[in-house]
């Protein structure tokens, strides 16, 4: 027959030899761990190996690049330092070749009206070219016409006056070097 058991106390009754196999079992898994732990510690993995050692080969190459680029970069300024003046040169004759007195004659024929006579052209060609003109007109209307459709070209007028029935005028305008 199988005995029954009663405990009337306020708590239930330990039952120590499972106590303290499960505490050894409990202590004795710790100190495994924390030993395997301190273990791992002072050993490396050799995959953190190799790639320690890459990364040291990728910095020692872009240590090379670097200055092999300081070293470019201070050979091109030489180089630049040394064609800069004849490209200067270069430009500046392209920009005089830019200059045309055909298109400049062009322009001022296409500019003036019929019946105004240049008797003296001067012209000065920079940035922006600069014409001064001596000029002739059968009629007082006809050069305000000539002045009307030269006020765009920052038109100066120097002098101007009347002899033998024509009259006559300084000018000078600012044509950019685009229009010619």
């Amino acid at each position: 027959m199988k005995t029954i058991r009663i405990n009337f106390a306020r708590q239930p009754q330990i039952d120590r030899p499972r106590l303290f196999i499960g505490g050894g079992v409990l202590l004795l898994l710790a100190v495994l761990c924390f030993w395997l732990g301190i273990g791992r510690l002072g050993k490396t993995d050799s995959a953190q190996v190799e790639k320690q050692q890459e990364i040291e080969r990728l910095k020692q190459k872009i240590a090379v690049m670097t200055s092999q680029s300081k070293n470019n970069q201070a050979l091109i300024r030489r180089q630049q330092a040394k064609w800069q003046r004849p490209v200067n040169l270069a430009n500046a004759l392209i920009q005089k070749k830019l200059f045309s007195v055909v298109a400049l004659l062009n322009f001022l024929e296409d500019t003036l009206p019929d019946g105004v006579q240049v008797s003296s052209l001067s012209v000065s060609s920079t940035q922006k070219t600069k014409i001064r003109m001596a000029i002739k007109t059968p009629s007082f209307p006809q050069l305000i016409a000539l002045y009307k459709r030269l006020a765009p070209y920052r038109l100066d007028i120097s002098r101007e006056g009347e002899n033998d029935g024509f009259y006559q005028a300084s000018v000078e305008i600012t044509v950019p070097n685009a229009a010619n």
